[in-house]
């Protein structure tokens, strides 16, 4: 049993649910959302059925299901992300079957259905393992419990699972084969070039020992931040295999997902997942809470970045590596302890960790009551790891 981890609010988890009230404030927003995009007249129709049902769901025993399909990147992500593509319309057409395929599965809709009168590209429902890329672009198709019917094409059977594009993760969500992030190529990093699904020459195997191996990691060090990984990042993608570095990558609009290169060092990856999770935590409380209310977007040097960053992404980097050293201790105080190489990284990374703090405790900034509650925190966190460390 690791030793008890320094307690930090949305940093360092210690047994308890720090995620749960932002994640129903979040899907309450995306409710909201969901409900509120505008459509054209030709698919106002569908819109106004489909409204119709999840209302009806929202204010009765099945909310739970509409909130779990929300949750969902492949939902939610692309009805946030019209933030920044600035098309209702699109995101619509892909969130819209894939919600009612969700509810179907999950039997929330009615064994008599929904007719979902406009064009499906593709159906993606990862509990279910299944995607299914329709070329020609299919017409409509019903939506019932436990399938859909996809008229001339056959039938989708979502009561057993399909050989899938989801490939289940040992400790919960997927290695997912499939996106529909359309900010997946939005790139503002120098040193890469969007977010390109591909399994750069490895088998599947081959992803899910090391993901597997990563996670087992992170639970055996901190395990109530495992715990957080496992309910939070629901979907993994595969962005290549890169022995040199390591490439990982999350949207503030898309919760629940992440992008990460395939290392040939678990504990690589562990800091990989790790920081993507962190990520995530963020992004979930900045999609409700405004957190730095002014000076976000100031640009500072930063410790991880070869270019000016703005404040907030100096601040998204310590809250990710703060836990990333609290691993490092952690596994230093066992028998086996640290390789000369992972120790050096342990400093590397307190180091680093430092640069960033001093960063922002010089900045100036105007926080909410959250950011400031976080950013309090993550100061004294990084105080008590510098004097454990020298002493």
């Amino acid at each position: 049993m690791p030793p008890a981890a320094p307690e930090a609010w949305l940093t360092l988890p210690a047994n308890a649910d720090e995620l749960g009230p932002l994640r129903a404030r979040y899907l309450r927003r995306t409710l909201r959302l969901l409900l509120e995009l505008p459509g054209t007249r030709a698919l106002l129709p569908n819109l106004l059925r489909a409204r119709s049902l999840v209302g009806t769901l929202v204010g009765g025993p099945q909310a739970g299901a509409v909130y779990a399909a929300l949750s969902l990147p492949q939902v939610g992500g692309p009805l946030h992300a019209v933030e920044v593509t600035h098309d209702a319309e699109a995101a619509l057409l892909v969130v819209w079957p894939n919600l009612l395929a969700e509810l179907a599965r999950r039997r929330a809709i009615g064994r008599e259905g929904l007719f979902w009168d406009a064009p499906i590209h593709e159906l993606l429902v990862p509990a279910a393992g299944v995607r299914r890329h329709f070329a020609p672009v299919l017409s409509g198709a019903w939506f019932r419990d436990g399938e859909v019917d996809l008229g001339p094409v056959g039938r989708l059977d979502l009561a057993t699972r399909a050989d899938s594009d989801f490939v289940p993760l040992a400790a919960g969500g997927w290695l997912a084969l499939a996106d529909n992030n359309p900010l997946a190529m939005n790139e503002a990093h120098p040193d890469k070039d969007g977010n390109r699904l591909s399994l750069g020459g490895r088998d599947v195997g081959a992803w899910l020992d090391a993901l597997n191996g990563a996670r087992a990691l992170i639970q055996d060090a901190l395990p109530d931040l495992a715990r957080e990984h496992q309910a939070l990042l629901a979907t993994v993608v595969p962005v290549g295999y890169h022995p040199e570095r390591s490439l990982s990558a999350s949207f503030q609009e898309v919760i629940g997902l992440c992008y990460v290169s395939l290392h040939p060092d678990r504990y690589t990856l562990a800091e990989a997942l790790i920081h993507e999770t962190q990520h995530n935590k963020l992004n979930l409380l900045a999609r409700v809470d405004p957190v730095l209310e002014a000076g976000a977007d100031t640009l500072v040097s930063s410790p991880v970045r070869p270019d000016l960053r703005p404040l907030w992404g100096v601040l998204l980097a310590v809250h990710a590596f703060l836990p990333v050293a609290e691993m490092y201790h952690v596994l230093l105080t066992r028998a086996a302890g640290l390789s000369a190489v992972q120790q050096a990284r342990y400093r590397a990374v307190l180091a680093l960790n430092h640069e960033g703090m001093e960063t922002l405790r010089a900045a100036e900034y105007r926080a909410s009551a959250a950011g400031q509650r976080l950013l309090t925190e993550m100061d004294r966190l990084e105080r008590l790891q510098a004097a454990r460390a020298c002493g």
